[in-house]
This record gives structure tokens, sequence and C-alpha cells, in this order.
């Protein structure tokens, strides 16, 4: 009776843990002015063709398949804010469901349900929700990926072949988690690895069928394998301290990394012993799936660290979201393993992610408190004063800013325009500023040179200053021009 009660309350639980992280995803959407990377996002993704798009990211960094999603929901839902952010919401709000599906079928439905709860309420998952780039997509894929790379390897182990459909869904995901970033090309290149060690352990005769499951992969992608190369930039060594790293998956926060590690060194004492104990490799398999979540972890990110300090830098905190889902179930098994009932069990894995909830929505004030560049703000500092005829001398944000300046009525072809951060460009300006009145210098992500700073105001009278997160404009008026400003 007691076991009956118990499952009819699963459910309900699951719905009410993707009934809050829908809340905290799909809620303020709009608010934020998209930043510099959105903007590009949404330019990259913009009309034309699906062929259109694909040449146009060719330019950028990053595969086409974000891109492409997003022209896709463009075209249905316009673009406005809350539009180009609706995919990495909704991917974002599918995460929470399949890490679900993944804690319930490495372990049990306790760490499928722990797992899914602080999927939705830590912050990062939560902020690239709203966010129009592609790493809320990869986060849903990185887990479905490992759902079913779990099924894959099942089958070969315990019925010698996977089923068809299973193989070809694992497929499917894999290459679209390729597609979709570079990180994603990384994690499914680890799960093959992991696949074929793994497959040697346990029945080394469907190593052969491993193959057949990563060929079609690789022969999907080896059309964009050709652009990569183009894509490159040539940068400096040098890794992100790997501090970051715990921040990111932790809500940068002192408290919830000490309560995270005090979770992983408890699980680790009590795995440790028993692993060590194990004499056969059917006792082996019994701590796969918390091999699987270590390795996923720790190797991505350690093979990004390395390539990033001596090679090239490949590797931000944001990237390894791909990675989120282990963390996250690692924490929810430690919570099942030592808690010693259900009750406790509950009121442990509550009380992290009431915590994680609070940080986010007090301490971080993710919905009541500016985070992103206010390019939107910076904009109509301009179309304020189309009226005047400025001069717009853009640093940081160029054609991007266009979103802004025809949601506002305006177009930057309205405008003389000229780039420049630095002094350098100051001939420029004042070749294109002759025959303004006034000359607005915007700017986000990027800010101008205090160099560029001076000279403009040797050359022109200052006027004001509307400092914004991250981006800002100044005001400046020519003596000498001929414009209409006043």
């Amino acid at each position: 009776m007691r076991g009956a009660v118990l499952k009819s309350r699963i459910p309900l639980a699951l719905f009410g843990v993707l009934l809050l992280a829908g809340g905290l995803r799909f809620y303020g959407l709009g608010i934020q002015s998209l930043w510099v990377d959105e903007l590009a996002s949404v330019w990259f993704a913009g009309p034309g063709s699906v062929a259109e798009v694909v040449e146009r990211t060719v330019g950028d960094v990053h595969p086409p398949g974000y891109h492409l999603v997003l022209h896709l929901s463009m075209t249905v839902f316009g673009d406005a804010e809350w539009a180009v952010r609706l995919p990495s919401a909704v991917a974002g709000w599918l995460a929470v469901y399949v890490v679900f599906l993944l804690g319930r079928e490495l372990y049990s439905t306790r760490e499928g349900l722990a797992g899914a709860l602080l999927t939705a309420v830590f912050f990062s998952p939560v902020y690239y929700a709203q966010e129009a780039r592609s790493y809320s997509l990869l986060l849903l894929f990185s887990a479905l990926t490992a759902l079913l790379w779990w099924r894959v390897f099942r089958g070969f182990t315990e019925g010698g072949r996977p089923g068809g459909w299973t193989v070809l869904g694992y497929v499917a995901a894999a290459t679209i988690c390729c597609y979709l970033h570079y990180f994603g090309l990384f994690i499914v290149a680890f799960q093959g690895a992991a696949m074929f060690w793994a497959v040697g352990v346990f029945r080394l005769r469907s190593v052969f069928g491993v193959i057949v499951v990563y060929v079609p992969i690789g022969l999907a992608y080896l059309p964009w394998a050709f652009v990569m190369p183009g894509q490159a930039r040539d940068r400096e060594p040098g890794a992100t301290a790997p501090g970051l790293y715990a921040d990111f998956l932790f809500n940068s926060s002192p408290a919830m990394t000490l309560i995270a590690a005090l979770l992983f060194f408890g699980l680790f004492a009590v795995s440790l012993p028993a692993l060590g104990a194990v004499r056969s490799v059917e006792g082996f398999g019994r701590f796969m799936p918390g091999l699987l979540l270590v390795g996923w972890l720790t190797v991505p990110f350690g093979v990004a660290w390395i390539i990033s300090e001596y090679a090239t830098p490949i590797l931000s905190a944001r990237n390894m979201i791909v990675a989120s889902p282990a963390a996250y179930l690692l924490l929810a098994r430690a919570i099942v393993v030592l808690a010693p009932n259900a009750r406790l069990q509950t009121a442990l894995a509550v009380g992290v992610a009431g915590l994680s909830l609070y940080q986010v929505v007090f301490t971080d004030e993710l919905y009541s408190r500016v985070h992103k560049q206010q390019v939107r703000e910076a904009v109509a500092f301009v179309t304020d004063r189309r009226e005047n005829d400025p001069l717009v001398v853009h640093c940081g944000v160029g054609r991007e800013a266009n979103y802004y300046y025809r949601a506002q009525g305006s177009d930057r072809s309205e405008f003389s325009q000229v780039g420049a951060c630095e002094a350098e460009r100051m001939a420029a300006v004042l070749s294109a500023g002759a025959e303004h009145g006034e000359i607005i210098l915007v700017y986000a992500h990027l800010r101008p040179s205090e160099e560029l700073l001076r000279a403009m105001s040797e050359e022109y009278r200052p006027v004001t200053h509307r400092d914004l997160y991250d981006a800002g404009a100044f005001l400046y008026r020519n003596p000498a021009g001929q414009g209409t400003g006043t």
C-alpha cells in the first residue's frame, strides 16, 4: 500500500518540478535587452533561405545548428525579444525532463527527481534558458545524447545489440549536438571514446557494432569538418581558472560550492571502498553509472583546459554547460546515498534546491536587476535624437544594433555612421562628422579607449553621458558642424 502511494506521488512531484522549471524559464523573456552576442545570433539566423543562414554562419565561430533552429523559430513567431529567446526557454525546460529520465535510468526515480529539481533551479541552466544563444539547446542535447548513449551501451552489453530505433535516436541526437556547438562535438567525441572503452571491457565482440553506430555521425558531420579550420581564431594560449567552472555550476556561491563539495566527498567516501572490493567485471558494472557521470564531469573539462593552456583558448565556463547534468545528477546521487531514508532525502534535496532558488531570485536578482548589455537603451538614446541628424560613432556594436534601430522605428541607414573604439580612428570620425552638429558615441560589449574619449573631448564639446550596463552613449556637440543639433 505504501509503495502504491509513493508511486502515485511521483507524477505529481515531477509535474511540480516541471511547473517550477517552466516558470523560471518563461517568465520575463523580453524584460532585458538582447546583448551583442544575442543580436549576432539574430543576424546570422535572419531572413533568407536555409542555405543563406549556413553561408552567413561560415563567418562565425560556431556551427550552424542553433542558427537554423532560431531561423525556423523566427519564421513562425517573429523576432521580438521573447520570441528569439523562446527556443532556449523551451530547450531549457525540456532538459529538466530529460535529466529526470537519465537519473531514473542510471539509478532510480529518486535520483531522477532530485537531479531534475536541481537542474530546474540552479542559476546557469535558468540564465541560459533566457538567452538567444546555443547553450540551452546544448544542455538539452548533451543530456539527451547521454540518455540514449546509456540505452545503446546497455543494448551492447546486456543483449548483444541495441534496438534499431535506439541507435537511430542516438545518431540523430548526437549529430544535432555536434552541429549546435563545437563543445557538442566535443561531448559526442567523449561519448564515443567512452563507448569503445566500456563495450570493450564488458563485451569485446560488440566493438564492431560501436563503429557502426559512430560512422553515420562522422559522415553526417563531414561536410562541416571542412569549414571548421576556417572558423579558427588565432589567439594566445591561456586557460580559464578552474575555479570558474565550479562558480558556473554552483551559482558563483561559496555556500553552494561548499555544500556540493561536501556531498561529492561523502559520495566518494562511501563508494570508493565498495569499488575497491570489486573482483569481477559484473561487479564493476554496478559502478558504470557513477563512472559515466564522473568522466562526463571531469574529462571534457580537463582536455579543454589542457588545449586552452598549451595550444589555443577554447575553454570558457559557459561552454561547460555540456557537463552540468553530470554535476547535478551526482549531487542527486549523493543525496540519496547519504540520507538514510526517503523523508530525509526529500528534505535535503528540497533544502539544496530552495537555497539555489533563493540565490537566483533574491541574491542574483535574475528578474529584477539588469544582467545583459543594454543595447536597446543605448540605441534609444540615438533614435530619440534622430531629428538632430547626429553622426553615430559605434564601438563594439555595429550591424547587430540595427535590430533595435528597426524596432524603434528607424534604421541604421538613416544615420551617418562610423566605427571607432581607438584613437587611430579619429581621422575617420572627423571626416564623417564635419557636417553634423551632434556626434553620439554608442558602445556595448567593448568600451572606447581613454585615448579616443580624450580626442573626442578635444575636438567636440561633451554634452552628456548615458552610462548603462556594459553599454552607454556619449553625446558631443560640434561647434563647426552644419547639422540641426541644439
